[in-house]
């Protein structure tokens, strides 16, 4: 999604040049690429600029937190997908919480 923002709330939302807001669908999502090189080195979680409301998290450090947030269910309080296929891996994931 691509959209050109007015002038009095470009400053607050425009994440692509001064006047765009662009940014992935959060739903029917396929497989996602990244670029990593941008990444600084040491960071372990960070919001991707153009893919709002989604972590991208290292590994190690995905696993160190749901071994601390574990509760009484089985990936019920943190939980990570990978890359490909991301809406059929969400809604398996779903599926087997029920």
């Amino acid at each position: 999604m691509e959209t050109e923002l007015a002038d009095d709330v470009s400053p607050y939302f425009a994440n692509k040049g001064p006047s765009t807001y662009f940014s992935y669908p959060g739903h029917g999502v396929g497989r996602v690429s990244m670029d990593f090189s941008s990444v600084p080195a040491g960071v372990k979680l960070f919001e991707p600029l153009y893919w709002p409301h989604f972590l991208v998290v290292d590994v190690l450090f995905a696993r160190e937190m749901e071994r601390q947030c574990k509760g009484g269910a089985f990936g019920y309080y943190f939980w990570t997908l990978g890359f490909d296929d991301v809406t059929a891996e969400y809604n398996s994931l779903l599926h087997s919480l029920r």
